[in-house]
C-alpha cells in the first residue's frame, strides 16, 4: 500500500528525524578543541631542552660477523644534542691502543625537525691479534646553548677477533741436522780474509788522497746570530702581544678565524712562559691535563679552557660567535693574564714603591 507523503501522520515523522541543534555542533566543538591542544602541546614539546647523548658502537654489518685478524671494522661515533648548541669530536690517532686507525671521516651534523640535531663521525680500525680489545677512552665536548662547555665520555666497545687458525696449536721443537760430510774450507776462508784486507786497504788509501787532493777549500761564513731569550716577565710579553692582536682591528676586516688564533696562541706562548709546559705543542685536550698540575685557580682554569675551546670551534666546527664575543675576547685574554700574574714579592714591592 503506497503512503501519501501529504498526510498529516507523514508532515510529523520527517519532522521528528531532524537533527537537533546540539547535535548539529558538537563534531566541530571536538574538532576545535583537539586542534587547540595540539597547536599547544607541540610547540611546548619542542622546546623541551635535552640533553646531549653520546652514543659509539659497532656497525651492524659487523656486529653480525665473526672478526678476523686484519678485518676493516667499521665504528660509528653519534651525539645526539640541542640543534643549538655545538658539539667536538675528537680526532683518533692512527695508533689506538691495540687497534690500528685507518680512516676516519670529518664530523657531520643533522638537524632533525623536533629541535635536536645529531653530529655523528665513522672510524675504521683494525686488529692484528686475536683476543678481545677494547677501545680507549673518546671524549666529545659540548658547548650548550647557555655557553657553558661540558665533557662527555663515549661508551666502551668490545671487538672480540677471532683466530683463523683451527689446526693445532702446539708448537714443536726442530728436526735435528742432518750430518753431511764436507771438504776442509778453512784454506778458502783465510784466503778470503786476507785478500778482502789487502784490497780494502788499498781503495781505503786511495780514497784518502783523492779526498785530501779534490775537497773543496771551506768558504768563510758569518757566525749565526745567538737568539736571545725575552727577559720581560711572561704577563708583560702577553700583554703587549695582546695590544698589538686588538691595533690589528681583525674582525672589522672579516677575519674572526685569525683574530681567535692569535688570541690562542698568545695565551698558549703566556701558559708555556708562565708554567714551563709546551703549551705551543699540544692539544687542547693536553693543556687540560697538564694545567690541572700547576696549581692554578679554578676559577682561571675554566677561564682558559673556555677561551681554547671557543677558539677550536671557531677554528675547527665553523662557529661563528656573536659580535659581544669577538669584541670581547681581547679583553677576557687580558683579564685572565692579570689575574695569573704572581703578586710581587714583598721586598721588591717596597723597592718599587721607593
Amino acid at each position: 500500500m503506497l503512503r501519501n507523503r501529504n498526510h498529516p501522520l507523514n508532515t510529523e515523522y520527517s519532522a521528528g528525524r531532524q537533527k537537533s541543534p546540539r547535535n548539529r555542533y558538537f563534531l566541530p566543538a571536538v574538532i576545535l578543541l583537539v586542534g587547540f591542544i595540539l597547536a599547544v602541546a607541540v610547540p611546548a614539546l619542542a622546546q623541551t631542552p635535552i640533553d646531549a647523548e653520546v652514543d659509539f658502537f659497532l656497525d651492524p654489518a659487523d656486529a653480525a660477523r665473526a672478526l678476523t685478524v686484519g678485518d676493516l671494522i667499521t665504528l660509528h661515533l653519534e651525539v645526539r644534542h640541542p640543534a643549538r648548541s655545538q658539539v667536538i669530536l675528537p680526532q683518533v690517532p692512527e695508533q689506538w691502543d691495540s687497534l690500528e686507525v685507518v680512516s676516519q671521516t670529518p664530523p657531520e651534523t643533522i638537524t632533525n625537525i623536533d629541535g635536536t640535531a645529531v653530529t655523528r663521525k665513522q672510524i675504521v680500525v683494525r686488529a692484528f691479534e686475536p683476543g678481545p680489545h677494547q677501545t680507549p677512552r673518546l671524549v666529545v665536548t659540548h658547548r650548550m646553548m647557555d655557553e657553558t662547555i661540558e665533557e662527555l665520555a663515549a661508551p666502551v666497545v668490545v671487538i672480540n677477533i677471532t683466530s683463523v687458525l683451527t689446526d693445532d696449536l702446539e708448537l714443536r721443537d726442530l728436526k735435528p741436522q742432518i750430518d753431511m760430510p764436507v771438504p776442509p774450507i778453512w784454506p778458502y776462508v783465510v784466503g778470503g780474509i786476507l785478500l778482502t784486507m789487502l784490497t780494502g786497504g788499498l781503495l781505503a788509501g786511495a780514497g784518502l788522497w783523492l779526498y785530501h787532493r779534490l775537497r773543496p777549500r771551506p768558504a768563510l761564513v758569518d757566525a749565526p746570530v745567538p737568539v736571545v731569550a725575552d727577559p720581560r716577565p711572561p704577563e708583560e710579553i702577553a700583554l703587549a702581544e695582546l695590544a698589538r692582536i686588538e691595533a690589528l682591528n681583525l674582525p672589522d676586516q672579516g677575519l674572526v678565524k685569525q683574530h681567535y688564533s692569535l688570541v690562542t696562541d698568545c695565551l698558549r706562548q703566556y701558559i708555556e712562559n708562565r708554567y714551563r709546559l709546551p703549551a705551543l705543542e699540544q692539544t687542547t685536550a693536553e693543556i687540560r691535563a697538564s694545567l690541572r698540575q700547576t696549581g692554578i685557580t679554578m676559577r682561571s682554569y675554566q677561564e682558559f679552557m673556555n677561551l681554547f675551546s671557543e677558539g677550536d670551534l671557531v677554528k675547527f666546527a665553523r662557529y661563528r660567535p656573536s659580535p659581544a664575543e669577538v669584541s670581547s675576547l681581547v679583553g677576557r685574554a687580558r683579564a685572565l693574564v692579570l689575574a695569573t700574574t704572581p703578586a710581587p714579592a714583598p721586598a721588591q714591592a717596597d723597592k718599587e714603591a721607593e
